[in-house]
């Protein structure tokens, strides 16, 4: 009967050290991201774990957005803009367009780096 009361204090512990935590920080190799995101077809997914790798190597929130880093991934142009109109739209990030040179978009989303 100990080992029971000593495994359930455990896990209360635990749940309340889980409770205490406000967010949960995940860490994925980047380049597994962009694999996944092409593999879901999901240009969104690709376009935020680029800024947010972004703009944790740049140490800034607003970064520019070439098409590259896409393409390599098998995204079209096309697919990057219309990802970036809906993250647009829910609010996520602000595009700052420059006619024809690389868009700079900024992180309005809350971040790690927010805390």
């Amino acid at each position: 009967m100990d080992a029971i009361e000593i495994e359930s204090n455990v896990s209360r512990r635990h749940r309340a050290k889980l409770a205490k935590r406000k967010d949960l920080f995940v860490m994925l190799p980047y380049p597994a991201i962009l694999e996944l995101a092409a593999a879901l077809n999901n240009s969104e997914m690709a376009v935020v774990a680029y800024l947010v790798h972004e703009t944790w190597r740049l140490r800034t929130d607003t970064v520019s957005l070439p098409n590259l880093p896409f393409q390599e991934a098998g995204f079209s142009k096309n697919a990057k803009s219309r990802a970036l109109r809906r993250l647009e739209q829910t609010g996520a990030v602000q595009v700052i367009r420059r006619g024809k040179r690389s868009l700079k978009v900024k992180l309005t989303f809350r971040t790690y780096r927010d805390r």
